[in-house]
């Protein structure tokens, strides 16, 4: 991985790498979405009236597009 951060669910899989082979793959992606979206809202709600692009462009310099 680069020096982006880890989100919580790829810091999991990481230190428990088993977990990504028992889980389906549709549910990991779905996972990975929903984290994404979260962090996402999160970051938004913070900066007052910022767009969606916005909030998507700071979860890119953080944490990469995974």
């Amino acid at each position: 991985m680069s020096n982006k951060e880890l989100t919580a669910l790829e810091w999991l899989i990481e230190q428990w790498p088993i977990l990504e082979a028992q889980i389906p793959p549709y549910i990991l992606e779905e996972a990975k979405k929903m984290e994404k979206e979260q962090i996402m809202d999160a970051w938004d709600d913070g900066q007052g009236s910022f767009s969606t692009r916005r909030a998507e462009l700071h979860y890119n310099e953080r944490f990469g597009d995974n």
